[in-house]
């Protein structure tokens, strides 16, 4: 029902003159779809965030959000100014543009045009990959054609990196570990019924649990649950109720470069022993031990 209400919305907005972004910043948009100052595409990483600026200017930016950045990889010149604002949008021919204005039945100018010659009319979508490159390609997101224009610009990602709403999913390192084909979701244990705090660990039989990583650091249940990981003195990952700007619950962050989750306050990473996520601060040749995640 919800799926119907956005698609009818967004088509009651095109036949307006306007098409609505994704609810949330999503990696990708389709023909016809807008974004305005205030609304971003994010790669599916969570490195890289892409948006049009207050002045005209369209960048893609290393980092989570305006709050979480480490400069700029790839832009676009600026407006000249306008009093009715600025948006970018993916056109039916293909073609990726900004322009001064309300709308493209209702603009001032041409800001920028991804090509002076685009295909023509057909499926296109507009996605922000995990390298940074800022690519069209034909097709739909899951059914990709041919790539028909990128920024050609790319980095490789050393700075921390802020996933969000997604499932924390342990990476298969080796061909002898076994992981099944619920490739180990990190979820909450509850120790005991009256007990204050769970424990944080692998859950092999399809936990659907998301975890949000925090402005202020801290890795909190994306179910409304309200609870948040700490770091316990027997250096076990646990999962207990947030406040009180615990130093124990804040400092998370995960590496994109090596695929790790750390802490600012600690050298060392998170590592799993059997089910159970412990806090592992050997350096060096025991380094080998950090265990490797991805995001779903």
């Amino acid at each position: 029902m919800e799926r119907f209400w956005a698609r009818a919305m967004a088509l009651a907005a095109i036949l307006l003159g306007g098409a609505t972004p994704p609810a949330q910043a999503a990696d990708s948009i389709k023909v016809g779809e807008y974004l305005r100052p205030g609304q971003y595409l994010r790669s599916a990483s969570g490195a890289f965030f892409a948006s049009i600026r207050g002045d005209g200017k369209f960048v893609v930016v290393k980092g989570f959000d305006e709050s979480d950045h480490y400069g700029e990889l790839w832009g676009t010149g600026a407006g000249r100014g306008s009093s009715r604002g600025f948006f970018a949008v993916l056109q039916t021919d293909g073609n990726f543009c900004t322009y001064a204005g309300k709308n493209r039945e209702d603009r001032d100018y041409e800001i920028f045009c991804s090509m002076t010659r685009p295909p023509g009319s057909g499926e296109y979508f507009l996605v922000l990959q995990n390298d940074g490159n800022l690519a069209v390609y034909r097709g739909r997101p899951g059914a990709v054609g041919g790539v028909v224009w990128h920024a050609d610009k790319t980095e490789k990602v050393t700075w921390p990196v802020k996933p969000t709403g997604k499932r924390i999913v342990k990476v298969k390192q080796t061909s002898s570990e076994r992981v099944n084909s619920a490739r180990g979701v990190v979820a909450f244990r509850s120790l005991a019924p009256n007990t204050s705090h769970s424990e944080i660990a692998l859950d092999y039989k399809g936990a659907t649990q998301k975890w949000d990583f925090m402005p202020d650091t801290t890795v909190r249940a994306a179910n409304g649950r309200g609870g948040c990981w700490v770091l316990s003195q027997g250096e076990n990952v646990d999962f207990e109720k947030c406040g009180g700007g615990s130093k124990a619950q804040m400092g998370w962050f995960y590496q994109a470069s090596d695929q790790t989750l750390r802490r600012k306050d600690r050298k060392g990473c998170v590592k799993v022993d059997g089910h159970d996520l412990m806090f592992n601060d050997r350096t060096g040749a025991r380094s080998q031990e950090c265990a490797k995640w991805e995001f779903q």
